[in-house]
């Protein structure tokens, strides 16, 4: 897995075409070996756009659904179960908050998969000169009977 993909920016939160605007955006910036930032710097520029003035007018699912975050981030961020948290921060807060901690979940999984993936599943040991009884087999340490 790559860390920067559209698919990485689909799995935190945008729908498609957002996704390949801010990786297009990220890819064909000026000067990529003098330019610092990541693909999450582009997209917290992207969602820093939630500030302009066009959005206050519109309602926060409304605006999230603008900026190209799927249904799942807008439904989650403007859930009415969580009404009297989401007024402690602002929108673009949230959102950042949100598709970064999805970003930190996924490479999380991805070390974590990449850990299991050199460990060996399993491990087989013959030991031919073992004191087993005749018509017997070594389970373990446990014995079977042919």
């Amino acid at each position: 897995m790559t860390e920067e993909s559209v698919e990485v920016l689909e799995y935190i939160g945008f729908i498609p075409d957002a996704a390949r605007l801010v990786y297009d955006r990220y890819c064909n910036r000026p000067s990529p070996s003098q330019n610092p930032d990541d693909l999450m710097a582009y997209v917290s520029g992207h969602l820093a756009s939630l500030n302009l003035r066009q959005y206050d007018n519109m309602g926060p699912q409304e605006a999230l659904a603008h900026v190209g975050l799927n249904c799942q981030i807008q439904e989650g961020i403007t859930d009415p179960r969580f009404s009297h948290i989401f007024g402690t921060q602002t929108l673009v807060y949230r959102v950042k908050d949100t598709v970064e901690t999805n970003y930190a979940a996924l490479l999380s999984q991805h070390q974590l998969l990449q850990s299991h993936a050199n460990h060996r599943m399993a491990h087989v040991v013959v030991q031919l000169d073992t004191d087993i009884l005749a018509e017997h087999i070594s389970l373990y340490k446990g014995k079977a009977h042919l």
